[in-house]
């Protein structure tokens, strides 16, 4: 029984193929029929929907239509023995063996042997062939005249013989301002995600973009509030995250000047420009020479000297706050008492208090600006400490000691911190230049529409 058992097997999988292409011709092509119908329902009924996914899932639903219906119907067992017998002309031998494959007496033994020798002989191939069903054409055509229909542009029937309901202008214009609203949304989304910032808009002016008894220009008015509300945390949350501090350390050190010849001036070349990316790559390519042994004593010389240099440069650095003594003399202060308040925040508060001549406003973005500076010449000061001791580390010796090393790490740690409040910054101020954009673009609609 063990012959007869796999050639049943097999014989079932290859009727449940046949049936299988068989059936999804059916199903496919009223699939492809129930789409052309929606397709015609359009031209009567504008809808807007993607054929694409629709055209998918007819498919799909087709499919597993016809493979559910296929198992369902074609079953193992007495039934598959029947068409292989029919169609292999076996004249029931298979059949009558499965009836008596448990009986015990001779003739029963008899026929299920003269089966299983039949069984080994059968051709499956040629006895269940699997032919293209005979309504193949069907669903092809029915495919074919659906995509020839998707590529015609949808007949607006109403429109055509004049029984399309006419919107109101006004309402026409609503419907375009929110329209155009809904899209500087996707556009802003989208730049935020590109630049990796939070987009939040604020959900008070949520409902305005969904009017109901509102003008185009309520409308852009509500869209240009909610710009204007993003626009300000993004500079709120600048001015927290340290813009004020990475921009008065960046005209810090535009002040360095080259620190003479050797390895470490395009380190000194990067700095000065505030490319903290650049200057840690920089400090990266000093360590590994220093590291691998690829210094020679003259080039570990010169970068002692070098970095001799830098620290007297950032420690003159870190005690200057001429910006802000700058701004104290403007605001009246002497020359002395501006040099004496620029360096001790706590005293420039306590003087800005008792100052008549300047508003609220003005103090506190001078208190501002003053903790902006102390924070950068702090940054200079523990930068230029690092320098130094790097290059006390590599006094009488050749390469980096251990101390040496700790501080050059050190140095490393400060620019990538920088480098990533930079990369912050740079991106807020991208998603506040979109805003704007889009802010003089709602300023245009309303020009256009007085």
């Amino acid at each position: 029984m063990d012959i007869i058992n796999r050639l049943l097997k097999r014989a079932w999988f290859r009727l449940v193929f046949i049936d299988l292409i068989r059936t999804f011709a059916v199903t496919l092509t009223v699939a492809a029929g129930v789409l052309i119908v929606w397709r015609l329902v359009q031209s009567v009924v504008p809808t807007p929907m993607s054929w694409n996914v629709l055209a998918g899932v007819g498919a799909g639903a087709a499919f597993a239509i016809a493979a559910t219906w296929t198992l369902v119907r074609t079953k193992q067992g007495g039934s598959v023995a029947r068409q292989v017998d029919e169609r292999a002309g076996l004249r029931e031998t298979i059949s009558t063996a499965l009836c008596v494959q448990h009986e015990q007496d001779a003739w029963s033994r008899a026929t299920v042997e003269m089966a299983g020798k039949k069984a080994s002989s059968v051709n499956l191939k040629e006895a269940i062939p699997v032919e293209t069903p005979r309504y193949w054409p069907a669903p092809i055509a029915a495919m074919a005249l659906l995509v020839i229909m998707l590529m015609v542009p949808v007949l607006n029937l109403p429109a055509i013989f004049g029984s399309e309901p006419t919107i109101p202008q006004d309402e026409q214009d609503v419907i375009q301002a929110s329209i155009e609203v809904e899209q500087m949304k996707e556009e802003l989304e989208a730049e935020a995600q590109r630049l990796g910032v939070e987009f939040d808009l604020e959900d008070a002016a949520e409902d305005a973009l969904f009017p109901e008894d509102m003008t185009p220009e309520d409308i852009q008015a509500a869209a240009v509030k909610q710009l204007t509300m993003l626009t300000d945390k993004l500079d709120a949350k600048m001015k927290e995250e340290g813009a004020d501090k990475i921009e008065a350390l960046e005209k810090q050190l535009q002040k360095l000047r080259q620190p003479g010849p050797g390895p470490a001036q395009e380190l000194a070349r990067a700095m000065a420009r505030g490319n903290f990316d650049k200057a840690r790559e920089e400090l990266s390519k000093l360590a590994q020479q220093m590291r691998s042994g690829d210094m020679t004593d003259e080039q570990e010389q010169q970068l002692e000297k070098q970095m001799e240099n830098l620290a007297k440069q950032m420690e003159k650095l870190a005690e200057e706050q001429k910006e802000t003594e700058r701004a104290l003399r403007e605001a009246g202060m002497s020359a002395e008492q501006a040099k004496r308040l620029a360096s001790n925040p706590d005293a420039l508060k306590e003087a800005l208090d008792k100052l008549d001549t300047m508003s609220d406003a003005q103090k506190q973005q001078l208190m501002e600006q003053a903790m902006a500076q102390a924070q950068a010449s702090q940054q200079c000061s523990n930068m230029g400490q690092a320098m130094s001791q790097m290059a006390k580390a590599m006094q009488g010796q050749e390469g980096m000691s251990g101390q040496g090393q700790a501080a050059m790490d050190q140095l490393g740690d400060m620019l990538s911190e920088m480098e990533q409040l930079q990369g912050d910054m740079q991106s807020m101020q991208a998603m506040m230049d979109a805003a704007q954009s889009q802010m003089n673009k709602m300023g245009q609609g309303f020009c256009q529409n007085p």
